[in-house]
């Protein structure tokens, strides 16, 4: 089945492979066979569609966003001296 990776999106961007359900047993992990290695991904790192990827990867982003924003107004409290 065709799926989209998003664990890596706001470093390397979101990526489109090809994988299947890891087991009967483990349905929330993918498979992904690349080359002689295999590559998996668990929940909510992989998606069916592409709309679901975006609208992860925008959660994400949303959230560094916020956490940097937090960042920025502690060091903006620091005084020396």
């Amino acid at each position: 089945m065709k799926v989209w990776i998003t664990k890596y999106a706001l470093t390397k961007g979101i990526f489109e492979a090809n994988g299947e359900i890891f087991s009967d047993e483990y349905p929330n992990i993918i498979d992904i066979g690349v080359s002689v290695s295999r590559l998996y991904y668990s929940k909510p790192h992989w998606h069916t569609s592409a709309e679901a990827a975006n609208a992860r990867a925008d959660k994400m982003r949303q959230a560094k966003i916020e956490y940097h924003r937090k960042a920025i107004a502690e060091l903006e409290k620091i005084r020396f001296g």
